[in-house]
């Protein structure tokens, strides 16, 4: 049995959900939410097309090689720099 979920929890989980990052029972508690509920069926299509469309603008699939590692040492550049963050 699928544990049923608020709308307020399922909001948090749209862009989760679109992006293929929910752990596989939140992703059940979601979609068995969504299948039930009108007003969250239609926020998640809405986002759906928002990102689609976001895609197809960019011109771009993939983010190119290797930006994901030059992102991390920049971070983590800036954390040895910072010192407390504070």
């Amino acid at each position: 049995m699928v544990r049923e979920i608020p709308c307020e929890e399922a909001a948090r989980y749209v862009y989760g959900y679109l992006d293929g990052e929910l752990e596989p029972e939140t992703e059940k508690e979601f979609l068995h939410h969504v299948e039930r509920c009108r007003k969250c069926m239609g926020v998640t299509e809405f986002e759906r097309r928002i990102l689609e469309f976001v895609h197809r603008s960019s011109g771009v699939e993939e983010a190119p090689e290797g930006l994901r590692d030059r992102v991390d040492r920049i971070f983590a550049t800036a954390g040895d720099a910072g010192g407390d963050g504070g």
